[in-house]
C-alpha cells in the first residue's frame, strides 16, 4: 500500500510520510428531507461546504495530499426530480423546479396539456405536494434532476479549486458494483461527473476490476476505486462483508488478484481497501460487523492478507509497466 484512502484519520495522514486522500463530509439538507442527495439549491449548501473544507486547510498546500472525495455513495438517482415535485412550496429546489418548468412551458395550460394534469395556476402546482405520473412528467423531472446533479459536481469542484487548485477533485464514490455491465443511472451520471471531476471514483466490490472502464470511450478521465474488500469466517467473526471467501489464505490470494487486475487496467489509477481495522462484533452505528480488516479487533494482524499486500506491492511498478 502506498496511500491513505478515504475515511483515514487526519492525525495519521498529516504525519506527511505517505500520500493521502481526504474525505469531505458535512451535514446537508436532503432532497425531500429523505434522499441521500443534497439539496444544492438550499442557500446554506455552498457556504456549509466552504466552511467544512476550511477545516482541512492543512492539506491544501501539503505535497503529500493527492486530493479530495466529497460525500459517499449518494442515492436516489432517477427519483430526485420526483421528490422535489412532492416537496413543499417553500423548498428552494421546488422553487427552482417551477422556474425550470416555466421555461419549458410558457403557460400552465401548456404544462397541463403535456402532463395530462389540471393545475389552475403555477402557484397551485408550487404549493401542492404533487406526484409524478406519465412519460412526459418523468422526462421533464429527469432533465431537472440532471441539472441538479450538474450543479452538485460543479459546486464541489469550484469550492475545492478555489482553495486548493493543485489538488484533485475525486468525486463522490459512485456505488454500482456492476458498472459498466449494468449502466442504470450511471449512463448519464458519469458524463456529468466527468465534466468536473479530475478522477471518477467508484466503490466496487467485485472479485477483480479488470473490466472497469467508462462506458463512453469519449470520456477521457481516470478511475479510482474508493473501496473493495474480502472477508472470511474461519477466525471468530460473524460476517464476511460484501465479498466473501472461504478462508484467510484465499483472502490473501483474492487481495493480490484484485490489485493485479487494477494494475493491468490502464483506466484505473488506484484502489483503496476498506478497511484497516476490523469492525466490532457488536457492530458499528448501522450494525456492520464485517471481518474486513488487516488487523482484528485486538490489533492482531491477518498475516495472510498482509503478506499478499507486500508481495504484490513489491511488484507494483513492474506490473503496471508490463500491463500497459
Amino acid at each position: 500500500m502506498n496511500t491513505f484512502g478515504n475515511w483515514s484519520d487526519a492525525t495519521a495522514y498529516l504525519m506527511r510520510k505517505t500520500p493521502y486522500t481526504v474525505s469531505i463530509s458535512f451535514p446537508w439538507k436532503k432532497v425531500g428531507n429523505k434522499l441521500k442527495f443534497p439539496n444544492v439549491y438550499d442557500p446554506n449548501y455552498r457556504t456549509t461546504l466552504e466552511a467544512t473544507f476550511k477545516k482541512h486547510a492543512k492539506s491544501w498546500n501539503d505535497s503529500y495530499c493527492i486530493g479530495y472525495f466529497v460525500d459517499n455513495e449518494l442515492h436516489g438517482w432517477g427519483t430526485i426530480g420526483r421528490y422535489v415535485l412532492a416537496s413543499p412550496g417553500n423548498d428552494p429546489a421546488k422553487v427552482e423546479l417551477i422556474a425550470f418548468l416555466k421555461k419549458q412551458y410558457p403557460s400552465i395550460e401548456e404544462l397541463n396539456a403535456a402532463w395530462a394534469t389540471e393545475y389552475p395556476s403555477w402557484k397551485a402546482l408550487r404549493n401542492k405536494k404533487a406526484k409524478a405520473k406519465g412519460k412526459t412528467v418523468f422526462k421533464d423531472l429527469l432533465t431537472f434532476e440532471k441539472q441538479m446533479v450538474d450543479l452538485y459536481y460543479k459546486t464541489c469542484r469550484e469550492v475545492i479549486k478555489a482553495n486548493a487548485p493543485n489538488k484533485l477533485y475525486m468525486g463522490s464514490r459512485l456505488h454500482n458494483h456492476y458498472y459498466p455491465e449494468k449502466l442504470s443511472h450511471q449512463k448519464w451520471i458519469v458524463p456529468i461527473a466527468a465534466k468536473y471531476c479530475d478522477i471518477i471514483s467508484f466503490n466496487r466490490y467485485r472479485l477483480v476490476p479488470n473490466d472497469l472502464v467508462l462506458h463512453d470511450s469519449k470520456i477521457d478521465k481516470p478511475i479510482i476505486i474508493g473501496e473493495f474488500h474480502f472477508g472470511a469466517l474461519d477466525r471468530g467473526m460473524l460476517h464476511t462483508g460484501l465479498r466473501s471467501v472461504q478462508n484467510q489464505e484465499q483472502r490473501g490470494r483474492m487481495y493480490e488478484a484484485y490489485i493485479k487486475g487494477a494494475l493491468e487496467n490502464p483506466a484505473i489509477v488506484g484502489a483503496h481497501w476498506f478497511q484497516y481495522g476490523e469492525q466490532a462484533v457488536t457492530g458499528r452505528g448501522d450494525g456492520e460487523n464485517y471481518q474486513i480488516g488487516f488487523l482484528d479487533v485486538c490489533d492482531t494482524p491477518y498475516q495472510e492478507t498482509i503478506d499478499a499486500c507486500r508481495h504484490v506491492g513489491y511488484q507494483l511498478y513492474q506490473l503496471r509497466y508490463i500491463g500497459n
